[in-house]
């Protein structure tokens, strides 16, 4: 059970409110019989809809720490993640020039 400003993720395209599936919400409302008011808002806080959702149309969004931290943002859950070189450190550097030199 989801409660009043929960962020919650849609589990269905709502194209009539420009929403789709995976768009982030918060609960604004828990109504009594089920169901709920959740509002979809832009990144600036500007509000884009208000719909009242069906239990099944949400669920809850689950905040985890990504073991992917530190690597691309292309890289998401379940993807392979994109050729990103780590920088080199400083030492490193100094270490491979100076064994170049020898």
């Amino acid at each position: 059970m989801m409660k009043e400003l929960d962020t919650v993720v849609l589990t269905a395209d709502l194209p009539d409110h420009a929403l789709i599936r995976g768009d982030l919400g918060t609960v604004a409302l828990v109504h009594p019989g089920g169901g709920y008011e959740v509002e979809f808002m832009t990144l600036d806080g500007e509000t884009l809809a208000v719909v009242s959702l069906f239990p099944n149309q949400v669920r809850p969004w689950l905040a985890v720490r990504s073991p992917r931290q530190g690597r691309s943002p292309d890289a998401g859950f379940g993807l392979t993640p994109s050729p990103c070189p780590l920088p080199r450190l400083v030492g490193d550097v100094s270490r491979r020039e100076s064994d170049a030199e020898s």
